[in-house]
């Protein structure tokens, strides 16, 4: 179904909704650990948490697409290309 993001700021507190993008596949295995580590990296690469759910959740349905294939540099431009998409 997507993500929730809760950021807390000492004056404040921001909910974002990041929906699933919609695939097909007979398979969820490990799509947990590819959202939490795009996410992650995103985080250490300087993104926001919003937006690194956002990667997170493309990287989910590439791989799911893929049919749980290992990630590659083509993996990767299908990511940004799905959120430049979206």
């Amino acid at each position: 179904d997507g993500v929730v993001v809760v950021e807390r700021f000492p004056d404040k507190r921001e909910i974002a909704t990041i929906p699933a993008f919609p695939v097909s596949t007979e398979n969820s295995i490990g799509s947990g650990d590819v959202f939490a580590g795009a996410f992650a990296a995103r985080l250490q690469m300087g993104d926001s948490p919003t937006d690194a759910a956002k990667w997170g959740c493309a990287a989910d349905a590439v791989m799911l697409e893929s049919s749980g294939e290992l990630f590659t540099d083509a993996s990767v431009d299908s990511v940004r290309r799905l959120l430049n998409d979206s």
